[in-house]
């Protein structure tokens, strides 16, 4: 179905954008092609076809991004003894992939304004995956842990560009619905991972095993998850560039050529005997512009160009009228992925401590606090390095990420009247819900309190997600 968009929404536009002048007529229809607000150009577009397409390709880039971070936490209890991890070890290798994420989003989102949406996420995603890949090979810590580094780079370039990329294709009535939708791509990503692990871990005695060398079921699920962010760069090469990105650039004939063919393919019927009559565009000033794309020679005045460009970006982040919103959203993201990704990540490993605490003490209850005391000290381990894994690790894992459909669905059909609503008692109720943990004594009240505590963090989430999307212009909205 892709291959139908590609002749029309291919980079190179120039028969579509032949002939166009400022105001020209149609000889059939009388209707007349003249120059609109982009706003209005979109909406004559139409929603359809085309955005459900693209909603499924950048919900798979999103959800790439999920199962590249989550996957560690269910590869951490088999790797501990090809790897030799201690706690500590544990801790960096959760932890390296943010520091990567932090690192990428700042450079990635920079080059997304230079040089395009579409081409930077791809590069960010197949730099995700291919690095995702080669981690699977590395036979040390050190060597695996640095890997993982770059990894985390790539999917802190998709993750800004994504939503972008995404929202510059959709009208102004669809934008927070669509965004929903692609938000829920997350807990897709979520589902896949933990059903990945579940099938693929347990299996330990398939891959290939020498006296240097192994490649073993932790491994081969690595490479699968990183082969989502591949299969989502590719197909999005079958996309244009965001015509948002093209007008800024003053490459006003592509983005109409772009829009024509997002009408053609929104509306076949109509298209046939209406053209579609747009001939220019234009944007309100106020809506900022992308910044010059640098053309100087010589790779050093390169860099310094657009090490300048990034420090300028990110300055007009912190001068009104941008200043309030960007303090408030930085503290809201800052506290929330926190809180989200601290517990998330340790769900997994939480589960495995008790699941091996009840089998040393004869099923006996243990509350959080003593849990990993009681762990530490003790030198059996849970998978007896690679004899046997326990599966109710990731069934409770499924279970978990399942338990964010009702917020997903709640959010898409209410975001337009409750975003704020949602963002703020989503947060203030996840944040109580965690609170119980201190009645937690096994692995049951462990399973309730992580579905409980991912289904109420989703509401903040994907309000968060809508109201960043609209609370910057384009040009700083990476």
């Amino acid at each position: 179905m892709l291959n139908e968009f590609s002749p029309i929404l291919a980079k190179d536009v120039e028969k579509v954008t032949a002939g166009y002048t400022e105001v020209e007529c149609s000889e059939d229809t009388g209707l007349q092609r003249k120059k609109v607000p982009y706003s209005e150009a979109i909406n004559i577009a139409g929603f359809g076809r085309f955005q459900w397409l693209l909603l499924l390709v950048c919900g798979t880039a999103n959800a790439s991004d999920a199962i590249e971070i989550l996957c560690v936490s269910f590869l951490l209890p088999s790797a501990e003894c090809d790897l030799h991890l201690s706690s500590s070890d544990k801790g960096w290798l959760s932890a390296v992939i943010f520091i990567g994420m932090m690192i990428g989003s700042y450079l990635w989102g920079t080059l997304g304004d230079y040089f395009g949406r579409r081409i930077v996420l791809v590069t960010a995603l197949l730099f995700n995956g291919g690095f995702g890949c080669l981690s699977s090979l590395a036979q040390t810590f050190p060597v695996f842990v640095v890997i993982r580094l770059f990894s985390g780079i790539g999917v802190g370039g998709s993750i800004p560009v994504v939503w972008s990329y995404f929202a510059e294709f959709q009208t102004e009535k669809s934008r927070p619905r669509q965004m929903c939708f692609l938000a829920s791509f997350w807990m897709v990503g979520n589902i896949v991972t933990a059903a990945l692990a579940w099938i693929i871990i347990p299996q330990v005695h398939i891959g290939f095993f020498s006296g240097h060398f192994v490649f073993n079921s932790w491994r081969i699920f690595v490479v699968v998850c990183s082969s989502f962010a591949i299969l989502s760069a590719l197909t999005l090469l079958l996309f244009p560039e965001s015509p948002m990105f093209l007008l800024k650039k003053g490459r006003e004939q592509e983005a109409v050529a772009v829009l024509e063919g997002i009408y053609q393919r929104n509306k076949p019927n109509l298209s046939k005997k209406v053209p579609y009559k747009v001939s220019g565009l234009y944007t309100d000033v106020s809506d900022g512009s992308e910044p010059d794309l640098v053309t100087s020679t010589g790779w050093c005045r390169f860099t310094t160009e657009t090490a300048q460009g990034m420090i300028q970006q990110t300055a007009d982040l912190f001068v009104p009228p941008n200043r309030r919103p960007s303090v408030i959203l930085l503290v809201i993201n800052f506290t929330l992925a926190f809180g989200y990704y601290g517990l998330w990540m340790w769900f997994p490993e939480l589960f495995n401590r008790m699941t091996k605490y009840a089998q040393l003490h004869n099923n006996s209850e243990v509350d959080v606090c003593s849990l990993p005391v009681e762990i530490i000290n003790t030198n059996s381990s849970l998978y007896n390095c690679g004899n046997s894994v326990d599966t109710k690790v990731f069934l409770d894992s499924f279970i978990i990420s399942l338990s964010n459909l009702p917020s997903n669905v709640i959010t898409i059909l209410f975001i337009h009247q409750a975003r704020r609503i949602f963002l703020s008692g989503g947060m203030a109720l996840a944040g109580v819900s965690v609170f119980l943990i201190w009645i937690v004594k096994n692995r049951t009240h462990n399973l309730i309190l992580s579905c409980l505590f991912g289904c109420l963090s989703m509401f903040p989430y994907n309000s968060l997600n809508v109201i960043t999307a609209e609370s910057f212009t384009t040009n700083l909205r990476l």
